[in-house]
């Protein structure tokens, strides 16, 4: 394992019942030397899957074209669908938004829908929280034998566990995101390994009972994650995974486009720790991409960080999400506090607004006869309007 230091995530955009994604599929991660001014960043070489539709049991599933918008009905759509298994962090990874969005609107039925596929899921929970990365989109069951990993296709089905029971202020109502969360996290310390010589800490991938050393550069969103949930343990195991959050972690490969995972993770890990160093790292991290990335129309990524190769593009989650991580790592704690607020999968902050309905169990006679208003129905208001106030 080629040593290196990291972090993740990709998401997309999603529309009423219909949910189509359009993150870039071949986004990176990582790593940064951090002793040197050159970025090093490993590329994703899995794809994203273009188009999603929800088929009955709530998962989405890929279609072979781009023409859902032209299907007048959800039944149609799943008619048309391609007959192929739903991707893990696709199937978990609307639930913050769609929660806001029933906030927003005062109608369940879009939280509902996303809660619904979590349900299901919860009912074939492995033992050690680790789901392969595709899903039969009729049962709701993990395929055997395919991919576990916490890169690519994974990666922010396990950090909206995390965040959607943040999101909800850590409400009783919604444990069982807590409690899969935890589990996987058992899960995730199993695949941890170290590399040689330098003993840095890298996530495995597992295919049935193989490990492969090889940690998705995607996966590195990990330290932030652990950081973040750690608040949640007793005292003496919440050490044990804030500890885990701060070893630095491998991954391999030379070129870098400007992903914003690391400072993602430096981000959280100054703010829960109030350790410098990693407001030190960001800096040097920074100051590289003003030395090998800055252009007079821009920044470019590296095709390689040996010879300073540049591409020819900015992406767009510089802008959306590395330069917003990077700022608030030299904010103060209170600025998008995280007592306040939680980040979605691509930076945009979302209000914590306390719970106070019941997520229904699966086939329960919650879901036979849904509300059609949300109960809590205090409005978020916008990051500049102050807190959150009683709707009237």
């Amino acid at each position: 394992m080629k040593d290196s230091r990291c972090s993740s995530v990709e998401k997309g955009i999603l529309h009423s019942d219909l949910l189509s994604f359009d993150g870039d599929p071949r986004g990176s991660c990582v790593k940064f030397a951090l002793s040197s001014s050159n970025p090093q960043r490993m590329q994703c070489s899995n794809g994203c899957p273009p188009h999603q539709v929800l088929n009955p049991i709530g998962c989405p599933r890929a279609l072979n074209d781009s023409g859902v918008a032209e299907l007048s009905t959800m039944q149609d759509a799943i008619r048309e669908v391609w007959q192929g298994e739903s991707i893990l962090a696709d199937s978990g990874t609307e639930q913050l938004e769609f929660i806001a969005l029933s906030q927003r609107t005062g109608d369940l039925k879009y939280q509902q829908k996303v809660e619904k596929v979590i349900r299901q899921l919860q009912k074939t929970y492995p033992s050690d929280g680790l789901l392969p990365i595709y899903i039969n989109p009729h049962s709701g069951v993990a395929k055997p034998y395919s991919t576990i990993t916490f890169g690519a296709m994974g990666d922010s089905f396990y950090e909206y566990l995390l965040k959607a029971w943040i999101q909800g202020n850590k409400t009783e109502g919604l444990k069982h995101y807590r409690e899969m969360w935890e589990t996987s996290m058992e899960g995730l310390v199993s695949l941890i390994r170290k590399s040689t010589p330098s003993s840095f800490s890298y996530i495995c991938e597992k295919t049935g009972n193989s490990l492969s050393d090889k940690m998705d550069e995607l996966a590195c969103f990990a330290p932030g994650m652990l950081a973040l949930g750690s608040s949640g343990y007793a005292p003496e195991k919440a050490e044990k995974m804030l500890s885990l959050s701060k070893e630095d972690m491998s991954v391999g490969t030379s070129w870098n486009i400007l992903r914003p995972e690391t400072v993602e993770s430096l981000m959280y890990l100054w703010r829960l720790t109030g350790n410098k160093t990693y407001q030190e790292w960001g800096w040097n991290i920074f100051l590289a991409f003003e030395k090998n990335s800055r252009i007079d129309s821009g920044y470019v990524g590296l095709k390689d960080v040996n010879t300073g190769m540049k591409d020819d593009m900015m992406q767009s989650f510089f802008l959306a999400e590395t330069l917003k991580y990077l700022y608030l790592l030299f904010s103060p704690p209170s600025v998008v506090s995280l007592d306040e607020w939680v980040f979605n999968t691509e930076a945009h902050p979302l209000r914590i607004i306390p719970r106070t309905d019941t997520v229904p169990e699966l086939g329960g006679e919650d879901e036979a006869k849904p509300q059609s208003k949300v109960i809590d129905r205090r409005r978020p208001f916008g990051r500049k309007e102050g807190r959150i106030a009683d709707h009237n």
